[in-house]
């Protein structure tokens, strides 16, 4: 048994996480456990984590969980992803009832795609969640446009929404880039205590902030 501690979220039995940064702690009181700084989730793959995913249905309990299981197998929530129509062969889902699941359903499914698309990019399971928050199910639609948005949440830098924005392919030159930078340089010289930054002293900034892999932004 292996005691985890940190930021990654609600997860249940059986749920398959990828620990991608973290080291083994020790407590005096609590004996040796491993600190987690980054996580990410992956689709739930085992029975359990499936069950515990489909309970969150509204009228879905246990044994419903675990007859959708039994009658559409380990894959069944990317089948009813497809075929939403499929849990209308289980005794006790009605059409009324199906009408009632599916906008939690496809709330669900939002979240687990954006998830698995977020952890894709290197954000971790904290990141990750607060990104939703602030952006709903329109965050991989809105990020996709311009990854420099990820700056507009709380805790989220430039500088790590520049790293995202170099996994999706944008230059260094690119005008979201840019513009994301003086924003930023904006910003810490408003946190320094200054009202305004001149033309000159934000080409004397933008350099060390802007240049990526020795290339220096044009002017």
């Amino acid at each position: 048994e292996i005691v985890l501690k940190g930021g990654y979220g609600p997860v249940c039995d059986g749920q398959l996480l990828q620990i991608e940064q973290g080291a083994m702690r020790h407590d005096a009181r609590f004996g040796d456990f491993y600190q987690v700084w980054k996580v990410s989730h992956e689709d739930p793959v085992t029975r359990e984590a499936i069950e515990h995913y489909l309970e969150g249905l509204p009228g879905v309990g246990e044994k419903m969980a675990a007859a959708i299981v039994d009658q559409h197998g380990l894959d069944c929530l990317s089948k009813i992803d497809r075929d939403p129509n499929l849990l209308l062969s289980l005794r006790g889902i009605s059409t009324s009832k199906l009408e009632e699941i599916m906008p939690v359903w496809e709330d669900l499914r939002a979240e687990r795609k954006t998830r698995l698309y977020l952890s894709s990019l290197g954000l971790g399971d904290s990141s990750s969640g607060k990104v939703i928050d602030h952006f709903g199910a329109s965050a991989k639609s809105i990020l996709e446009n311009d990854p420099y948005q990820l700056t507009r949440v709380p805790t989220i830098g430039f500088r790590q929404a520049d790293l995202l924005a170099q996994k999706l392919g944008i230059s260094s030159n690119d005008p979201r880039r840019l513009a994301a930078g003086v924003e930023f340089l904006l910003e810490q010289g408003e946190n320094d205590g200054h009202i305004c930054l001149t033309k000159e002293q934000m080409f004397a900034l933008a350099p060390t902030l802007l240049t990526r892999d020795g290339l220096r932004p044009s002017p």
